[in-house]
């Protein structure tokens, strides 16, 4: 398993990755260094999982490193973003809004990329978040259309999330 994030691969050089499963975690990011983040979670339970996912790489928009991009910051990120997210086999959106975390840039990235790429989107939100019941329809909606049936199910939990991505980073992999 790999990490990248903006700071340790360029958006120039996320195409060289490419050829190996890769999944982009899309949802609310921290806006300080000391904010919790929910991928903190996500990469520990993939630890705790004893080798799960080791086949997958990942990318996080996270950057704690944000201020060292400098007077060019937010076009470097956003960039960063759109071409991992372009690159990427999976986009797994993971929703755990909250009043710190609005999920505003998330609720954009969602729509667009679910009308141009459903097949590579995996959603799912803690069962508390609030204001999501417009995305799970719209995921709903759109991924019957792709999918043709109601298999296409809202992950309700991390865990269920990482156990699929790990079965389909090995089915990749021929493992």
């Amino acid at each position: 398993m790999n990490i990248y994030t903006p700071t340790n691969v360029l958006a120039d050089d996320i195409k060289k990755v490419k050829g190996q499963y890769s999944v982009f975690l899309a949802g609310p990011c921290p806006r300080g260094k000391d904010e919790d983040d929910w991928r903190d979670l996500f990469f520990f339970l993939v630890g705790v999982g004893l080798g799960r996912c080791k086949n997958i790489n990942f990318f996080t928009p996270t950057n704690r490193e944000y201020d060292k991009l400098g007077e060019n910051a937010y076009d470097i990120q956003v960039n960063w973003e759109r071409e991992a997210m372009k690159n990427c086999d999976v986009l797994l959106f993971w929703v755990a809004r909250d009043d710190k975390h609005p999920a505003f840039t998330t609720n954009v990235e969602f729509g667009y990329w679910l009308d141009h790429s459903p097949e590579k989107i995996v959603y799912g939100r803690p069962g508390g978040a609030p204001q999501t019941r417009y995305l799970d329809w719209l995921y709903k909606t759109h991924c019957k259309e792709v999918y043709g049936g109601d298999d296409h199910f809202i992950y309700k939990s991390l865990d269920e999330m990482i156990d699929d991505l790990d079965d389909w980073g090995n089915r990749l992999k021929g493992e």
